[in-house]
């Protein structure tokens, strides 16, 4: 007899009015197409009751994890969650935190969905940082400039996230969302799972800015602006970021070499 599976939901007391409706988020969740992305995990953007939503489905662990998950460790799911509510305490924006969804069948966690309000922006930072490269000749100079100016003020929203003892861990263009308000840029952080909260080192710091380009120009605008939050001179945070680059290049590299000899 196949055994039964357990829901438990984790839901934040300002939205405990939504109850009813996360009882039946799943089967809202398959039938709405509004997709937003579809690749390892599945987001979407739905309504429950008055509410617009943002719902993250991950994709379900292989056995070891799902045991793992289950009965040792807390699922990116929850880490997500809980993480967005220490981040409100600290004052760094991220989508409001609503709800946490888990399904455990045997012991194995065999689904999780993660619940925040809606966050209206427009556009991430990909889209800034193509725009603010200086490879990029489709573009106005005063389109250029803006796109700087985005990039020096994201280098001091992430500046004042480290100063708080937060390492986001997957600082990568996709991952900050960018609106306005009062005339000034505003960045909210998601993909929140993975984050750290502890006392930074400069490297530490530093290798946050390593997924997020590879021009050269963007670069040295995001070291000499932080090195400028810091206090520190230029040059030193250029050369870490550049050997933190190349780390990196060599990682990638071997990372490919290995998938074609294993005929991936």
């Amino acid at each position: 007899m196949p055994t039964a599976k357990n829901r438990l939901l984790h839901c934040a007391p300002s939205f405990r009015y939504l109850a009813p409706d996360l009882k039946v988020l799943e089967e809202q969740f398959t039938a709405n197409e509004n997709l937003l992305y579809a690749k390892r995990n599945v987001i979407k953007k739905m309504q429950l009751g008055s509410q617009a939503v943002v719902v993250k489905s991950f994709k379900p662990p292989g056995l070891i994890r799902a045991l793992i998950y289950a009965n040792v460790q807390k699922s990116k799911a929850l880490r997500s969650y809980e993480n967005a509510l220490k981040l409100q305490q600290l004052g760094i924006l991220t989508p409001e935190p609503i709800a946490v969804i888990e399904y455990t069948r045997g012991y194995r966690l065999t689904e999780s969905y993660y619940i925040t309000r809606h966050y209206p922006h427009e556009y991430t930072m990909e889209a800034v940082l193509k725009k603010a490269a200086a490879s990029d000749q489709s573009m106005e100079c005063s389109e250029q400039s803006q796109s700087m100016a985005i990039v020096e003020a994201f280098v001091q929203f992430t500046f004042n996230m480290h100063q708080a003892n937060v390492l986001h861990c997957d600082h990568n263009p996709n991952n900050t969302l960018i609106g306005e308000k009062d005339g000034a840029f505003e960045f909210a952080i998601i993909d929140l799972n993975r984050m750290r909260f502890k006392k930074l080192s400069l490297v530490q710091r530093l290798n946050e800015f390593v997924r997020l380009s590879d021009d050269p120009f963007v670069l040295s605008k995001i070291s000499t602006t932080y090195a400028q939050c810091l206090g520190l001179p230029a040059n030193g945070c250029h050369d870490i970021l550049m050997k933190l680059m190349r780390r990196r290049g060599r990682i990638r590299r071997a990372k490919q070499f290995f998938k074609k000899i294993m005929g991936r």
